[in-house]
């Protein structure tokens, strides 16, 4: 990696990452699995340890998670996603899928609901820089102008 990257930064914080990834590797059960959050800057670098130090084999999801709002980066897309990668240390891990129940208080957060369940629209554009309004009428209005596409988040009870 030292060839491509050079000496800066992003090689300082590999090498630190592999020296803990290493370690972690060795202490966790073999019915263990590890996640890593980070952003998109380094998570392809990071790919190549972890395939390094656990096997390709042992990869089993990038999980891409979408913050709710964007950051305000007129001169680029904005930056809006972090990555994190899921690894097991061997075929024998456990995984067990976690899900705890909507409060009342989380539910009461949308407040429109259609033939797929219920919703809140929400300006996921950048703050101070768009003029997308934040209510559900202003964003189909806008959608239906084909200005942006209107997105929301939702819940389930399954």
């Amino acid at each position: 990696m030292r060839s491509f990257l050079g000496d800066n930064d992003m090689m300082g914080y590999l090498t630190n990452i592999a020296v803990r990834l290493i370690e972690m590797h060795r202490i966790l059960k073999q019915t263990g699995s590890l996640y890593l959050h980070c952003d998109s800057t380094a998570s392809h670098y990071l790919k190549l340890l972890f395939d390094a130090v656990f096997g390709k084999e042992f990869y089993r999801n990038e999980i891409i998670w979408q913050r709710t709002t964007s950051h305000n980066d007129p001169k680029r897309y904005g930056r809006i996603s972090d990555r994190i990668f899921y690894y097991i240390k061997s075929n024998k891990r456990t995984f067990d899928i976690q899900y705890t129940p909507y409060s009342e208080e989380q539910k009461s957060r949308f407040k429109y609901k259609d033939e797929r369940g219920w919703y809140k629209a929400e300006n996921l554009t950048a703050p101070h820089y768009s003029e997308t309004p934040n209510d559900i009428e202003g964003a189909r209005a806008l959608a239906t102008q084909d200005k942006f596409q209107f997105r929301a988040h939702r819940y389930t009870e399954q």
